[in-house]
């Protein structure tokens, strides 16, 4: 109401001068006046609300692996060599063009090895006014190979056995073998080497606790971080240098509300601009939807390829039941496999904009023609569950509750899930079609202490509702190189220890190929090894609910165009 009163105000105030202008002259000079300056636009400021607060930025806690979560503000405040607005598929970022084998960018040499050169943009510069050149990104890559700092992708980037910097604007990778995924650029997302190499050259313990990870942080982004109240927010301010051009926003609060009620509420109330994915679950976009109706106000729904999917823990030491359990037992998964009713589990969860999930091709993918009828189906079948379990030697005692004939031990599965994943709602749902069969399954909340601890996270027993990242692809999640544990700081991607030579084989075939007709067949080949085995149990496909004041502009990309996100 501010703005259109001084709007208002303006015109009447023009009106008065053009009327004094046109008015017959007086004799005498009139007293002299300052010129009215109009009234400076309010700042824009960008308000969201997200619903778990970070460890670090860009995931790095300084002694390997990621603590997950930082999405809006790594893409404010940083930038990447290529951004991923579907699986598979890149634009350049930093970047100037994307690698290629037409361009000779993308080389396979006779040897088996691999060179990829990657071209970057001139003009890109740190939140400190130092150029941003092709020696950062080699940084980058010499951190994340060394031992003495485990990361999750440290197998990736140690592929790469030479990464050269010969200009400012030219970075050169070669690999020890084929990688086909080259693309995702892991291990290449820049550090500022003037702020950094001297500490990880003298003191790597001091480099791993640096505040630079987290609240002196310095990014290559259209937002600079000003501000990180622990518990509370981050405020990022505009950063005029940014190569792409000026952002249109002043500032951006990024608040952390761990409660979905209590985002919708503040989004309602014009408290804040924008809910993102996670903060608000889809129940709660559904009742907004119905309750914005007839309103410019936004509630986006859009499907993405990553699903809900159930994981065993394949760990003999932290398996539950001790013996003849999902980590043992082809059949006891697949009996559990069978006991999911999955679409009730969609439909109650999701308000049924959910589509069910088989695998790890979503039906978007354009694979999923080609590959669809080479993927082993579970349809819920209860009676199918029991039988399987009874095969294995799982029947119900006096209580109801399933004893196996052999050990005498009853069947025990703690199921897990953290807040964001679907909550109790969806955790409910599951024990219960598991205590049809005689499970006694119990339900398990992630604390935000126990997601922070990555022992606990690799060696929780039962099963666990996991969203596998930005691609449902399990290649390395599912490698036994890749397994967590002590050794690798409980890094490794393969956090519940499945382990398959045959599906090793396959994925390192996969990784090696790139005729895209022997890609095709070969996965055709890890869908009917992996899923024939019961890897995982993939429930359904997200959606992303986003809600927005009809005022916000958001990027074509979303979270990988937050440059373009603007306030009317």
């Amino acid at each position: 109401m501010r703005v259109v009163r001084a709007r208002a105000s303006g015109i009447v105030l023009g009106a008065i001068l053009l009327v004094a202008a046109c008015a017959p002259q007086r004799t005498e000079a009139p007293a002299a006046s300052a010129p009215v300056a109009p009234a400076p636009a309010p700042p824009k400021i960008l308000t969201i609300v997200q619903l778990r607060e970070p460890g670090t930025f860009e995931g790095y806690t300084g002694v390997g692996g990621g603590l997950g979560g930082v999405e809006a503000e790594a893409n404010l405040a940083m930038n990447h060599l290529v951004v991923s607005d579907n699986p598979g598929e890149f634009r350049p970022q930093l970047a100037t063009e994307l690698p290629s084998v037409e361009k000779g960018t993308w080389r396979v040499n006779a040897d088996g090895s691999m060179d990829v050169t990657w071209k970057i943009q001139s003009n890109a510069v740190w939140h400190d006014g130092t150029p941003f050149t092709s020696a950062d990104l080699a940084f980058a890559w010499r951190v994340n190979r060394d031992p003495d700092l485990p990361t999750a992708l440290q197998s990736i980037v140690t592929l790469m056995d030479n990464v050269t910097a010969p200009d400012a604007t030219t970075l050169q990778a070669h690999w020890s073998r084929v990688y086909v995924n080259a693309l995702n650029a892991d291990g290449l997302t820049p550090l500022p080497r003037h702020i950094l190499e001297d500490l990880y050259n003298r003191d790597k313990q001091a480099f791993s606790q640096s505040a630079f990870f987290t609240t002196e942080y310095v990014g290559l982004g259209p937002y600079r971080l000003s501000s990180w109240t622990p518990g509370a927010q981050m405020e990022f301010v505009r950063f005029d240098k940014y190569f792409l051009g000026r952002p249109p926003l002043d500032k951006v609060v990024v608040r952390y509300i761990g409660d979905s009620n209590t985002s919708i509420a503040n989004i309602m109330a014009g408290q804040v601009d924008v809910v993102l994915p996670t903060a608000v679950q889809w129940e709660g976009a559904l009742t907004v939807r119905r309750q914005w109706e007839g309103t410019k106000n936004q509630v986006l729904i859009a499907p993405q390829d990553t699903a809900e999917v159930l994981m065993p823990q394949y760990r003999p030491e932290a398996a539950q039941p001790k013996q003849f359990g999902p980590a043992q037992d082809r059949t006891v998964r697949a009996a559990l496999y069978h006991a999911l009713d999955r679409q009730s589990i969609a439909d109650t969860v999701t308000g049924g904009l959910s589509p069910l999930a088989d695998s790890w091709i979503s039906p978007q993918d354009m694979l999923r023609r080609d590959v669809e009828s080479a993927i082993p189906q579970y349809p819920y079948d209860p009676a199918r569950a029991q039988q399987l379990l009874a095969q294995v030697g799982w029947n119900r005692g006096g209580d109801g509750i399933l004893v196996h004939s052999q050990t005498g031990e009853r069947f025990e599965l703690p199921v897990w899930s953290r807040p964001a994943t679907g909550g109790e709602q969806e955790l409910l749902l599951i024990t219960e079609n598991f205590k049809q069969l005689g499970i006694d399954a119990s339900v398990n909340v992630i604390t935000g202490a126990q997601s922070s601890d990555r022992t606990f996270e690799a060696t929780r027993p039962g099963v666990s509702l996991t969203k596998p990242g930005a691609s449902m692809w399990p290649g390395p999640r599912a490698h036994s190189k890749e397994i967590a544990s002590e050794a690798n700081r409980w890094t490794g991607q393969n956090k519940f220890a499945y382990s398959n030579p045959r599906f090793d084989a396959l994925v390192d075939r996969f990784l090696a190929t790139i005729d895209g007709r022997e890609r095709v067949q070969l996965e055709r080949q890890l869908v009917q090894e992996g899923l024939g085995d019961v890897m995982n149990m993939p429930i359904f496909w997200y959606v992303r609910t986003t809600l927005a004041l009809e005022n916000v502009k958001l990027g074509n990309g979303f979270m990988t165009s937050m440059f373009e996100w603007n306030k009317q």
